[in-house]
Formats: C-alpha cells, structure tokens, sequence
C-alpha cells in the first residue's frame, strides 16, 4: 500500500499576514493583558475554598474527628493527592500572577484604590498561607524564569504580611482620581469597592497577625501596642465583616459542589467529618490534666458526674473569667467581630 503524504501550510504563512512566526498568538479575543479591575472578580471568588483544608487541619489539630480524611488525623498526608492544599493553591496559583499583575498594573497607572485592595487581599491571603503551611517560597515566589525556590523563614513573612497590608492602607487613602464608573463595585464581592471597609479590613489583617503572637514571652513590648493600635482602627461591629457573596442554589443547586461546604447543602457533615472531644474540652474549658506515668486522665473521685476527671491547671477559653489564675481570655486582647 502506498502512503499518502499530505501536507499543510498554515495559511498565515501563504497570506503573509504576520510579521513573525510568533505573532500567531497574539489573539485579539484573547488578550494576554487585561486591565487591572478585570482581574478583580476571579481573585476575590477563589476565596470559596480555602475553607477546605480544614477537613485536613481539623483532624490534624483535634478539633475535628473525621472518616474520610484520617492521614491528617495521624499527622501524615494522603499519599499521591492534594488534599490539605487548597490554600496552597489559592495563594501561588488561583490568586497567583493574576493578583501581581492586578497590583503593579494598577501602581502603574496610579489607581490607588485597586492598588490598596490588591495589596489588602494580598497580606490576607500569605498570612493564612504561613499560618498553615509555616515556611514558605515568599521572596523567589514570583522571579520570572526560575526553576527552583527558597523558602523563606515564618517571622519574615509575618513581618512582610504587615507591610503589605499598610501598604494597602496607604494606598487606599491616597485622593484617587481614576474614574471607575462601576469597574470596582461590579468586580468586589466583598465590599463593593467600599473604601472605608476595605481599610478596617486591611488593619484587621494586622490586627489577625498580631494576635497569634500573643504566646511570645516579648509579646507586650514588641507586639501588644500596635495590636491595640491597629484594632481600633479595624472592624467596629458585624457590618464591617468581610464577606464573600458567591450564588450557591442549596438543596436545588444542579451540583452539590456548588454549595457551601460545611452548609445544609452537602452532606459531608452528616457522615464524614464530626466535632472532636478535644475541641470541646477546649471551648468548656475541661482540657483534661494526664498522668505522665501512664498517659491516661486523672479521674477525680465524687467530682463533676458529667466529667470526672482533673482539669487541667491553664486553659484558653472564651468563656474563662479572667481573676481565675493562670487563665487567659483571648477576649481581653482583642475584641474582632
């Protein structure tokens, strides 16, 4: 049998229509600049899942018992998955290059206003990434070109999540003279362009920051006043929160993933994933006191039916009056709707 031969020559090179080979991607209904506000929409609506990896933490941390994620519950991790990543991905990839070019885009053309809530959910979003992940590629994250990444250490991204988020206020108080019509308050599903908001949240970002440092024995002198500082200049009551309005459909929805994860919607909370008995040892206040011989409670003979064990001596709960000793009431640092 004979072979047929067919060959095709593309038809920019016999119309002659481009200049260099290349130009062929250049795709006017595919442009690979967009302006800065159209970034806006996609970056804010990745936040829909980074609630997910608490199905990983949860176990990880006791606050939750779980059928379906238990690697995590054994402080290992799913071999061949990437569950326990989704803010990973959030930060790096789904916010990624989009939120960098949206910033340095919007700096450029002197849109201050997109600027600073670029850089607010910037400053969000890497200091719950260090908050899960610690360590983490911050400095090489973005260097064109390269193939391999340096970490960098937790208290260098702590002290550059604060700068960013200043940066945010700066920027958001700049007089803007941009005319935006309703490129923002159509894009911000958070708040709608609300500057005024947008600043409280980027204080509160400071404000989140701050307060897990709370244990360091130099909290008080290196960290406490600008805490206080800072929230008072944050969110005042529930108006303030920072919201992400994204249409599910509930029970109707034609895709169960449509809806909230931890909602009435899905079912994963009737059979996957339950409270932990630490979780509620922590939030009454009963963490109990272990026997360092054998490991097991210590029960406490004709004490509390309901719990018949010792107590531990220290416990951080919310419900904790403070003139009990060695108690702490996160409530007395900082009130944060």
């Amino acid at each position: 049998m004979k072979k047929i031969l067919i060959y095709l020559i593309p038809l920019f090179l016999l119309l002659g229509g481009c200049e260099k080979y290349l130009d062929v991607n250049k795709n006017t209904d595919s442009p690979a600049q967009v302006e800065g506000y159209l970034y806006l929409a996609g970056i804010t609506q990745q936040y829909q899942g980074i609630y997910w990896d608490i199905r990983a933490v949860g176990p990880m941390t006791q606050m939750m018992g779980t059928t379906s994620y238990t690697t995590f519950a054994n402080h290992f991790y799913t071999l061949g998955s990437d569950a326990g990543g989704e803010i990973w991905r959030v930060v790096y990839w789904l916010q990624g290059m989009n939120l960098e070019n949206m910033i340095n885009q919007s700096i450029a053309a002197e849109e201050w206003t997109l600027a600073g809530i670029g850089l607010a959910m910037k400053a969000f979003s890497w200091d719950m990434l260090t908050k899960v992940h610690g360590e983490v590629p911050m400095k090489d994250a973005y260097v064109a070109g390269l193939l391999t990444h340096n970490y960098d250490y937790q208290d260098e991204v702590y002290e550059q999540v604060r700068a960013w988020a200043y940066e945010a206020i700066e920027m958001l108080e700049k007089p803007d003279n941009t005319a935006y019509g309703t490129k923002i308050s159509a894009n911000d599903y958070i708040y709608s362009g609300d500057k005024a908001k947008w600043i409280k949240f980027a204080y509160a970002v400071i404000v989140r920051n701050l307060a897990s440092l709370t244990n360091k024995n130099d909290f008080n002198s290196a960290y406490a006043q600008e805490l206080i500082t800072a929230a008072g200049k944050s969110f005042q009551s529930p108006a303030d929160d920072a919201t992400l309005r994204i249409a599910g459909g509930s029970q109707s929805a034609p895709y169960g993933e449509y809806n909230n994860f931890w909602g009435t919607a899905r079912a994963n909370l009737s059979y996957s994933y339950f409270q932990h008995e630490y979780a509620v040892q922590v939030f009454t206040g009963t963490v109990p006191e272990y026997d360092e011989a054998t490991g097991n409670k210590i029960p406490v003979a004709g004490g509390n039916p309901y719990y018949p064990h010792k107590v531990a001596e220290k416990q951080i709960v919310a419900d904790t009056l403070l003139d009990v000793p060695g108690h702490f009431d996160p409530r007395a640092a900082v009130k944060l709707s």
